[in-house]
C-alpha cells in the first residue's frame, strides 16, 4: 500500500511540475526579461500545443517504447533541455522558444504514459481509490513551480541579478527531475507488454474509429464549441494576471515583486484551486449540475468583476490580492471539475471511451492555447481595465450559452 502511494505521487508530482514551468513560470521568466505583454501570452499559449496534440501522436508512442520507459525517459530529455535554455536564456530569444516548446512536447509524452501506467495498473476501484491523491500530487507539483521555482529564483536576485538567479533555478529544476527519473526507476513497477505487439498492430485502425466515432457523437458541434470556450475567461486570466502583478503603476500594474508574486500563484492560487477542487466532489454528488455549471459561471463573473476595480484605483494591498486570487482560484476549481466530468460523460464513452476523452482534452488545450494567445493582444488594446472588462464580457456569454444548452437538455451529466 505504501509503495502505491509513492510511486502515485511521484509520477503525478512530476506530471504537474513541467506543466506549470512551461505554463505559467515561462510567463514570469519572461515579464523578468522584459518581454512584451503581447509576445509573452502568444508565445508561452503556444507552448500548450503539445497537450492539444496528445490524442494524435498517443496511439503511435505504442510502437517506440512501453510507458515505463518513456516515464524514465522524458524527465531525463526535459533536464537536459532546461540546462540548454538556462545556458542561451539571454542570448537567443528565438532558441529558448523553440526549448520551451521541445520541453513541453516531452512533458506531454509524459503525461500520457505516467495516466497510461496508472490505468494499466491499477483496476477501476483502485483507480477511483486514489484519484483524488493522484490529482492532489499533480497541484502539489505546480505549486513546486508557480510557489518554489519562482520564489527560490527571487531570493538571489539581489546577490546574483535576475539572469544569474534564473540560470540557477534552472539548473536546480534540471537536476531535481534527473534524481526524479532515477527515483522512478526503482519505484515505478514493471508493465505487462505480452500484449505492446498486437496493440501496435491496431494503431492505425484505432485511429480511424475513434474519430468516426466522435463525430457520431450527439450534438457534436454544441458540445466541442462548449468545450473551447467555458474556460475562456480564466484561460486569458492565466496570462494577463501575472503580468497585472508585476508591471510598473505607470503601465496599470500593482508592481509586486517576484517573491510576492510566486507566493499568490503558487501557495494562495494553488491553495484556492485544490480547496474548489475538494468541494466540487461534494457538490455535484448534492446538486443538480446545470444549477452547479450556472452558479460557477455566475461566481467567477462576479469575483472577475473585482479585477476592473483593482485596474482602476491600483490598490496595492497584498491581502486584498491573496484574497481575489484564492477565491477565483478556488471557482476555477470547482469549474475545472465540473468541466472534466463533461468531458468524461459526454465524450468518455463507447467502445473507445478513453481516446474519445482524449479528443474532448485535446478540445480543451486548444481553447486554452487560443485564449491565452489572444489575451496578449487584447490587454495591449484595451490595457488592463479594458481588458478585464472584456473578461467580464466574455464570461456574460459563456453563461448565456451554458443556459441555452442546459436548457435544451444538450447538457446532461
Amino acid at each position: 500500500m505504501r509503495t502505491i502511494f509513492r510511486w502515485i505521487f511521484s509520477l503525478f508530482f512530476v506530471e504537474g511540475l513541467p506543466f506549470a514551468f512551461v505554463t505559467t513560470v515561462s510567463v514570469v521568466l519572461f515579464k523578468n526579461f522584459g518581454w512584451s505583454n503581447t509576445a509573452i501570452a502568444f508565445y508561452t499559449s503556444l507552448f500548450t500545443l503539445p497537450w492539444f496534440l496528445k490524442p494524435f501522436f498517443a496511439p503511435l508512442l505504442a510502437q517506440l517504447m512501453t510507458k515505463r520507459q518513456f516515464v524514465l525517459l522524458m524527465p531525463c530529455a526535459t533536464s537536459v533541455l532546461i540546462l540548454l535554455l538556462a545556458f542561451f536564456l539571454k542570448s537567443n530569444f528565438y532558441l529558448c522558444l523553440i526549448l520551451f516548446f521541445i520541453i513541453a512536447f516531452c512533458s506531454s509524452i509524459y503525461d500520457i504514459n505516467a495516466d497510461g501506467i496508472y490505468l494499466t495498473l491499477l483496476d477501476r476501484k483502485s483507480q477511483a481509490k486514489y484519484v483524488g491523491f493522484g490529482t492532489f500530487a499533480y497541484q502539489s507539483g505546480k505549486l513546486a513551480a508557480q510557489g518554489g521555482l519562482i520564489g527560490f529564483t527571487s531570493l538571489f536576485f539581489n546577490s546574483l541579478g535576475i539572469y544569474k538567479s534564473w540560470q540557477l533555478a534552472l539548473i536546480v529544476l534540471a537536476l531535481f527531475l534527473l534524481l526524479m527519473s532515477y527515483y522512478h526507476y526503482y519505484i515505478v513497477p514493471k508493465e505487462d507488454t505480452n500484449h505492446l505487439n498486437t496493440n501496435r498492430k491496431i494503431s492505425l485502425l484505432h485511429y480511424k474509429e475513434v474519430y468516426l466515432n466522435f463525430l457520431q457523437l450527439p450534438h457534436v458541434l454544441h458540445l466541442s464549441i462548449f468545450t473551447l470556450i467555458f474556460l475562456l475567461s480564466e484561460n486569458q486570466l492565466m496570462k494577463i494576471v501575472p503580468l497585472f502583478l508585476m508591471d510598473i503603476k505607470e503601465h496599470g500594474g500593482l508592481n509586486f515583486t517576484t517573491g510576492s508574486v510566486s507566493i499568490l500563484l503558487g501557495e494562495v492560487g494553488v491553495g484556492g484551486f485544490l480547496c474548489g477542487a475538494l468541494l466540487s466532489g461534494v457538490l455535484l454528488n448534492n446538486m443538480r449540475f446545470s444549477t452547479y455549471v450556472i452558479a460557477c459561471a455566475i461566481l467567477s463573473l462576479i469575483v472577475n468583476l473585482s479585477y476592473i476595480g483593482l485596474s482602476m484605483t491600483l490598490y496595492h494591498s497584498f491581502f486584498i490580492m491573496a484574497c481575489v486570487i484564492f477565491i477565483a482560484q478556488f471557482l476555477y476549481g470547482m469549474s475545472n471539475s465540473a468541466y472534466m466530468l463533461f468531458i468524461f460523460q459526454h465524450f468518455g464513452k463507447g467502445q473507445h471511451a478513453m481516446s474519445l476523452y482524449a479528443v474532448g482534452t485535446a478540445i480543451l488545450g486548444l481553447g486554452m492555447s487560443g485564449a491565452g494567445a489572444i489575451s496578449g493582444y487584447m490587454q495591449w488594446l484595451l490595457n488592463y481595465t479594458g481588458f478585464f472588462v472584456w473578461i467580464a464580457v466574455s464570461q456574460v456569454l459563456v453563461v448565456a450559452y451554458s443556459y441555452f444548452l442546459l436548457k435544451k437538455d444538450i447538457i446532461t451529466c
